[in-house]
This record gives C-alpha cells, sequence and structure tokens, in this order.
C-alpha cells in the first residue's frame, strides 16, 4: 500500500498523479462497467457541476483503481496547477466523446 499521498508536496502528488491519470484514461478506453465508471470520474474532475459523479462507483472499482483515483485527485489538494484534459496529449478531444456517452442529452418534453 502506497503511504499517504496527501501529506506530501505537491511535487511528489505529481509524480504519482501523472502516471495513475495515463492509466485511468488507459482503462477508460476499454469496453466494460470498471471503464465506464473511470471515464465517469474523468469527467467528473474535468467539469464536476456538468457531469456529476457517484462516488458509490468509486467503491465499486477495484482497490488498484481506487488508489489510482486517489492519487489523481491529490494532485490537486491545494487547486489543480494545471486542468485534467490539459494533463495529458489529446484528452480533450476524448471527454466530449465520453460525456456523450456518459450523459446523452435528454430529448425535451413538449
Amino acid at each position: 500500500m502506497m503511504e499517504p499521498i496527501m501529506l506530501s508536496g505537491r511535487h511528489e502528488r505529481e509524480a504519482r498523479g501523472l502516471p495513475a491519470l495515463e492509466r485511468l484514461i488507459e482503462i477508460a478506453y476499454a469496453d466494460h462497467g470498471g471503464a465506464v465508471r473511470v471515464r465517469r470520474f474523468l469527467l467528473g474532475l474535468y467539469n464536476g457541476a456538468s457531469f456529476p459523479f457517484d462516488l458509490t462507483d468509486l467503491r465499486s472499482l477495484d482497490f488498484a483503481i481506487q488508489e489510482d483515483c486517489l492519487a489523481v485527485l491529490a494532485m490537486d489538494i491545494d487547486g489543480p496547477s494545471v486542468e485534467v484534459h490539459h494533463r495529458i496529449p489529446g484528452v480533450s478531444d476524448v471527454i466530449a466523446i465520453w460525456a456523450e456517452e456518459a450523459w446523452p442529452k435528454r430529448r425535451k418534453c413538449s
């Protein structure tokens, strides 16, 4: 098990968080329930107001994936130095696709 992430400095948190973010993005590209949960987690980081993330989904992930999620969260514990979608090249483009898949536009009732 990792030592407490929250107590380390920003440099150390980013050193742990960036590889964790890369692993989460790789998982998010897959086609299984865990991937959908990871996509929702990443979308929640991107814009929590538009893409709320249910913490029950976090609890249902494997422990190693939970640790990666927490490492990514810890990178920005004292305010983001870089928005999550700018940390990995090309992620901004894919976020729009994931958002549409995870939260399809609802039909307007007339």
